[in-house]
């Protein structure tokens, strides 16, 4: 059976599904600094459950925090953080870990001998490294962040430190395409990382928002399992169980371009 080209409506696919489980593995990180310093954190999509513009209607399950720039928020969490290393290893927790996602993927991809196990590791390594390097590119847009709380603990700005990891996730993501052949598929590939990525990043931050009222207002369905709340366990599990659907489907000869 001659080996077919993987199709437009596929990669957008695997991109759409790939963004769930990269998101969560970098919030994973954090989560695993925080559960090492016993300060029993609730998950969300994005981000520790916390609160900002409001007290939260139970204070009691909550950690009073002051930011570096004086401002007054509420983090889920059995106590707040109070070490300089702690505040710093906590942060720098994600973005390390999806370079090492990114990287991973690269060298996972040279290795791998089916097209269809190159298209999903290739896909994890360009998925994290376009979205972490998109996210640096909108730096000066946005505030606090967890590179703002590492250059915080060292009293630097922050572009000190989103330089060096932007660079190095755009490198993964050039390294990334030149696995492609030829322009065209480069070009096919960003534009599925975009469509592809939109939707995904559209439901990941109305599920966050979700996620936080939720667990202000105590509902069960959405309170904390093994230090994540449960919405933000069961979505990963289904990306993961859609990509694997996707990966029997390809089963059939599929090129790799």
């Amino acid at each position: 059976m001659k080996a077919r080209n993987l199709s437009i409506s596929s990669l957008l696919v695997l991109v759409f599904l790939l963004n769930f489980p990269v998101q969560f593995l970098h919030e994973a990180a954090h989560w695993a600094v925080y559960q090492a310093y016993g300060r029993q954190p609730v998950w969300g999509f994005t981000a520790l459950v916390q609160m900002w513009d409001k007290q939260p209607l139970h204070p009691e399950q909550w950690a009073a925090f002051t930011s570096p720039d004086g401002d007054q928020g509420w983090l889920r969490l059995a106590s707040a953080p109070d070490s300089t290393f702690e505040l710093f290893i906590s942060s720098a927790a994600g973005p390390l870990a999806s370079l090492l996602i990114a990287v991973l993927g690269l060298l996972l991809s040279k290795r791998s001998r089916r097209p269809v196990a190159k298209y999903i590791t290739l896909g994890l390594s360009l998925v994290t490294s376009f979205v972490m390097t998109t996210y640096y590119l909108r730096s000066p847009l946005h505030t606090g962040g967890d590179e703002y709380y590492m250059a915080a603990q060292f009293s630097i700005p922050k572009l000190f430190i989103e330089i060096p990891l932007g660079l190095a996730f755009a490198a993964c993501l050039a390294f990334g395409l030149r696995e492609l052949q030829g322009w065209r598929m480069r070009l096919t590939w960003l534009a599925a990382l975009v469509v592809g990525g939109i939707p995904a990043a559209i439901l990941i931050s109305y599920a966050d928002s979700a996620v936080r009222s939720q667990v202000d207002l105590g509902n069960p369905l959405f309170q904390s399992v093994i230090g994540f709340s449960l919405p933000v366990l069961l979505v990963p599990l289904a990306a993961l169980g859609g990509l694997w659907l996707w990966f029997v489907r390809m089963r059939a000869p599929v090129a790799f371009p």
